[in-house]
């Protein structure tokens, strides 16, 4: 239940975030500030998406994977 309970608590503080499509800094800002605080490896590419990457052990990579994409149209 605590694993849960910070999910909902990171989706929580990202819904807070505007994130209007053409300016997405605020989000962008927020998810490199989350995977630097948390030693994770990130990337940006040109179109302002961000991968985060966390390190597994093997014995977990066939029972993990968690995607989340955003798309905001206005």
């Amino acid at each position: 239940m605590i694993i849960l309970s910070k999910t909902i608590n990171f989706f929580r503080e990202i819904t807070k975030i505007p994130r209007k499509s053409g300016y997405e800094e605020k989000i962008v800002k927020f998810l490199i500030d989350f995977a630097k605080m948390r030693n994770l490896y990130w990337e940006i590419d040109k179109f302002n998406n961000v991968l985060i990457k966390k390190k597994m052990l093997k014995k977990y990579f066939k029972n993990l994977a968690i995607i989340a994409k955003n798309f905001v149209l206005f």
